[in-house]
């Protein structure tokens, strides 16, 4: 065999196992796009979608009472979509006289991405406010419940527009000053990076499923959304879309000027037992969001993940949502 013989064997083997992981990325992006359950839901989820004056096209999952007392706003974290808060929306919508709406970013998902600019969190204030406005508010508040980076936009959107959100409930919230004020913070946003630099090139090449996403995998047992979860780890659609939101992200964190005050909305925030305690700052920063005299709320035995993939994690949080609503 010839060096050129070799060559072209050589390049039509990487050419068809590019094209075998393609397809099977493909595959996994279409599980990820639908709602994929071992059982049914208590409520079925109708997709709608809308067209943002952004540019954005957003797409979001509505269930539960047709003339609901309260509405639940679900605002998913980075690198995740509303697959990921599914369990919860699930469970949300067996409490009667809810609805229930989770919705994605641009780019997450069946959301798309339209605007011309750089992603800011503007942007994202700005679909979220769309979407709220397109809600049955004549019978309800508003209750917006954000997990991650989802907690800081939620937070944010209630601060610019208190009028229109009536409680806030703030899960494992990102804050602009946690990598400056926790060590562990630093060395693991370094990692986060690293990570989205490598998977998007991965993913662009067209072997996204080389992805190893067993950290998360660990998470999901028990969670019968979970097929979705984890095929979106696979796709380049989601770490396309992570990658366009963590440059401004990452920004904003590395900079460490900016701080949290409350949002003059009523607000509780919800940790897991682990970040609570993986800095002496942590707590502060958690309770930044809060007036005095508002709950930090502790949840033992999960992490800033299983909090809402696992079925205990979503069953305490609930817990502390339905126990608040009872007191108005």
């Amino acid at each position: 065999m010839t060096a050129r013989d070799f060559a072209t064997l050589a390049l039509l083997g990487t050419s068809a196992a590019v094209g075998i992981c393609k397809l099977a990325e493909h595959r996994l992006d279409r599980i990820s796009r639908s709602q994929i359950s071992t059982t049914k839901p208590a409520a079925p989820f109708i997709e709608k979608r809308f067209s943002a004056s952004s540019g954005n096209e957003i797409s979001f999952r509505i269930g539960g009472a047709t003339r609901p007392r309260r509405i639940y706003v679900l605002c998913h974290g980075l690198g995740t979509s509303s697959n990921y808060l599914m369990l919860l929306a699930d469970r949300l919508s067996r409490n009667q006289n809810s609805l229930v709406v989770a919705y994605d970013r641009a780019g997450y998902r069946r959301s798309r991405v339209g605007s011309a600019y750089p992603y800011s969190v503007s942007e994202s204030l700005c679909d979220l406010g769309e979407l709220i406005g397109r809600l049955p508010k004549e019978f309800a508040g508003v209750v917006l419940v954000g997990h991650s980076f989802g907690a800081y936009i939620a937070h944010r959107f209630a601060e610019a527009y208190p009028e229109q959100v009536d409680h806030l409930w703030l899960i494992e919230p990102t804050h602009p000053r946690e990598i400056s004020a926790v060590e562990l913070r630093r060395e693991g946003t370094l990692s986060v990076s690293e990570s989205i630099r490598m998977n998007t090139a991965l993913a662009g090449l067209g072997l996204g499923v080389l992805n190893d996403s067993r950290p998360l995998a660990s998470e999901v047992s028990g969670n019968r959304f979970s097929y979705p979860v984890e095929s979106e780890l696979y796709t380049g659609r989601v770490w396309r879309a992570m990658r366009r939101e963590w440059d401004t992200i990452s920004a904003l964190l590395f900079d460490g000027s900016l701080s949290v005050s409350p949002s003059g909305v009523s607000t509780r925030v919800v940790a897991s037992a682990q970040t609570n305690s993986s800095g002496a700052n942590q707590r502060e920063l958690f309770e930044s969001y809060l007036e005095r005299g508002e709950s930090l709320d502790v949840i033992r035995g999960v992490n800033h993940h299983s909090i809402l993939l696992s079925q205990e994690g979503v069953e305490a949080v609930v817990s502390l949502i339905d126990g608040a609503s009872n007191e108005h």
